[in-house]
């Protein structure tokens, strides 16, 4: 008798799982026929093998996730560390190349600082321009069809790897070192590098250092600079769901929506800029509600200062987030003294290291008629405002601000989520279906949900949220954020014909979203009837179904 009770509750905890399996299977099933479709068209059996794979992939790792995710109820920062891996990588194998946002540039920067680690040349002594390997040549110019070294090359535009991702990327990512197999010779690149702080760039460039000094092929020389870049992507939010004493789930919903993941899991440096930010927030807040746990007073505010100089120069936007350091009281700074020199330390280390990196883009902004950089903005034909014209002209500047976040609202709310993932393709994204839920679903984690997942020694008392002072504090350094956004696209990006701003994209608002969805946060949290698990789960699942909608849409570009 009891040896069949045991039976029957077994059955019924595996049938638990069988609807959440179901979004992925179903979705399979259904994308199956496009697949199908691509292989009738050419021929080609591998994309076949390869959606068999990835199918197999996402059944066996979300069901696992679930059934350990039920079972032993692991810690929510373990959680996010295991599911953004793993479906970190399956985004990686899925959007192969140089398929996200501005990675060509980041691609070159990574490069040039991989060359500077193992002391190799960084530029071509002919040309000057960034020295890569003759077998990496092929990642930006794939049919050698342009000549770095003559600027008035007129002929077709390269094809890029990965840039966009068609039925092709896939077969080429698997037979590259048969196709490219060059020597590792220097040659001209075309790609222009981003001049910013290094220190975003640090992980994907040892992983890029490390291939070349063992001699690795560019597929392998991708993987390990995508794969550290990941690493400490998870890393650095897993760290920050840890931390934070509220809002757990806020930095783990954040940190697994498909643009999160999908800049993880490139060599953007936008990965470790929400990393950081994150990190930087979760330490002020679990200084503001459990003040400093640690044996040492000066480790938690020499760590907020290393943050705050590490994410300050990367985009001058986000330099306001220092200043959430004033929500700390003075009992966690041990006293007035203190908390006014810790204060000045992390607003200065911030500062400072701004001026140090930026101050050629900071003088470019102050006076653009005498900088090159702005001269050269202003030939293209875009940033043709200056900022003391739109100072002088502050109706206008209202008027264009407000103008730009109403009309594109939707454009911006969709890009949060990754409505159009890859270099803003509009193939390869979110449905709106699916950017709907994903902002259900933050808005529910946001208001707060029942059975909180907050450990037994953090489980905060109602009066673990933000006061109304604060709480408007925190409001204005997020308005400040996308004004100052809104109005570096205005200076850089914008031509004098445009009615809106434009350049202004979702993901650079990612960082503050976690904070902004705090704000929502009440002392009363049974509001919605939903746990926080299964919403989070729900995220980890929709990003599976994705996952199968891109490669399947994907193998139909030919």
């Amino acid at each position: 008798m009891m040896q069949e009770l045991r039976k029957n509750r077994k059955k019924r905890e595996w049938m638990q799982y069988m609807p959440p399996l179901l979004v992925v299977l179903l979705p399979a099933l259904h994308h199956a026929y496009n697949v199908r479709a691509a292989f009738l068209a050419n021929g080609d059996g591998l994309p076949v093998k390869l959606y068999g794979l990835l199918v197999t992939l996402l059944l066996l790792g979300t069901g696992g996730f679930l059934a350990w995710d039920h079972g032993r109820k692991p810690p929510l920062h373990r959680r996010f560390f295991a599911a953004a891996w793993f479906l970190g990588l399956l985004y990686m194998a899925v959007m192969p190349g140089l398929s996200a946002p501005d990675e060509l540039s980041h691609y070159s920067t990574v490069y040039r600082l991989s060359s500077r680690l193992i002391g190799a040349p960084e530029l071509t002594e002919n040309a000057g321009l960034i020295a890569v390997r003759e077998r990496d040549y092929p990642l930006e110019d794939m049919e050698g069809v342009k000549t770095p070294e003559c600027p008035e090359d007129v002929e077709a535009e390269p094809s890029v790897m990965g840039n966009p991702v068609i039925n092709q990327s896939y077969r080429s990512a698997i037979r590259w070192e048969r196709r490219y197999h060059g020597s590792d010779r220097p040659v001209s690149s075309a790609l222009p590098d981003v001049r910013t702080t290094p220190v975003m760039y640090l992980p994907q460039a040892l992983g890029f250092a490390l291939v070349r000094l063992f001699g690795g092929g560019s597929m392998l020389l991708l993987f390990a600079g995508k794969c550290f870049n990941l690493l400490v992507y998870c890393i650095l939010v897993s760290w920050a769901i840890r931390v934070t004493p509220v809002g757990k789930a806020l930095f783990f919903g954040a940190g697994m929506l498909p643009m999160s993941l999908h800049l993880a899991s490139s060599l953007s440096y936008d990965a470790g800029i929400i990393g950081t930010v994150f990190l930087f927030s979760a330490l002020v807040l679990s200084l503001r509600f459990c003040g400093n746990r640690t044996k040492n007073p000066w480790e938690q505010p020499l760590l907020l200062c290393v943050l705050a100089a590490a994410f300050s120069p990367c985009k001058l936007v986000y330099f306001p987030l220092a200043a959430l350091v004033f929500l700390l009281p003075e009992t966690s700074c041990g006293g007035r003294r203190k908390k006014l020199l810790f204060l000045l330390s992390v607003l200065f280390s911030a500062g400072f290291s701004m001026l140090i990196v930026n101050s050629g883009v900071l003088f470019a902004y102050a006076a653009p008629e005498h900088s090159s950089s702005a001269a050269a903005i202003v030939e293209a034909g875009r940033g043709q405002y200056t900022a003391g014209e739109l100072l002088s002209r502050p109706f206008f500047l209202f008027r264009m601000v407000f103008d730009s976040f109403s009309l594109q609202s939707g454009t911006l709310l969709g890009g949060v989520v990754g409505e159009r993932l890859g270099n803003l393709d509009p193939l390869l994204g979110a449905p709106a279906f699916l950017v709907g839920l994903y902002w259900l679903g933050l808005w529910m984690l946001g208001l707060g949900t029942e059975d909180s997942d907050f450990d037994a020694h953090e489980r905060l008392t109602p009066s673990g949220v933000l006061r109304g002072r604060e709480k408007l504090w925190v409001a204005m350094l997020l308005l400040s954020v996308m004004l100052l956004t809104a109005g570096a696209m205005l200076l850089t990006w914008t031509t004098r014909e445009s009615a809106v701003i434009e350049g202004m994209q979702g993901r650079y608002f990612l960082p503050i979203l976690p904070l902004g969805l705090l704000l929502l946060r009440k002392e009363k949290r049974n509001i919605c009837g939903i746990s926080e698990r299964r919403v989070l789960s729900g995220f980890v699942l929709m990003n599976a179904y994705l996952l199968l909608r891109i490669f399947a849409l994907a193998c139909l570009r030919v």
